[in-house]
């Protein structure tokens, strides 16, 4: 094989390698702009669903508000590390939040949604999952729990 030949079948390969794996690369680099503010709120279902929103904002201020079927109904405050909210930053980049549809839905009926909101200073973002969002976005509705603590506040 003369060497032209080669160096196109090395630079192809490479292209290959790079498609098929950069999703799974994890990326440390500049997330763009920090967001002010990460919400999550789940709604009401027929049943005994907690329903609440728990704000988490970028200076480590989490808001609670709980409606029904929870431990603590009302406002509720504390405080956690900048740093977590950081890491909730890196998962919304992650699970590629921006490019989500805005809105999951099924024919089911009763079941509670799960809104999941950021705000940057330049924008504003909701995806309302009804049952039928992808499990990156589960993943992330759960971790916004995680991060802000609210097993606290929901669990009776």
């Amino acid at each position: 094989m003369d060497r032209q030949g080669y160096a196109g079948q090395t630079w192809i390969a490479t292209a290959v390698a790079i498609v098929l794996f950069l999703p799974f690369a994890s990326w440390d680099g500049d997330l763009g702009p920090e967001p002010l503010w990460v919400s999550l709120r789940r709604t009401e279902c027929l049943g005994p669903c907690p329903s609440y929103k728990v704000t988490v904002y970028r200076d480590g201020r989490v808001e609670f508000v709980g409606y029904n079927h929870v431990a603590q109904a009302g406002k509720h405050e504390k405080r956690i590390a900048p740093e977590k909210f950081r890491l909730l930053w890196k998962r919304i980049h992650q699970v590629r939040f921006w490019r989500m549809a805005d809105r999951y839905t099924s024919d089911w009926t009763d079941h509670p949604h799960q809104i999941v909101t950021v705000r940057t200073e330049t924008s504003e973002k909701s995806v309302d999952d009804y049952i039928s969002g992808p499990k990156a976005l589960k993943d992330l509705e759960n971790f916004v729990d995680q991060v802000a603590g609210t097993s606290e506040w929901v669990r009776n």
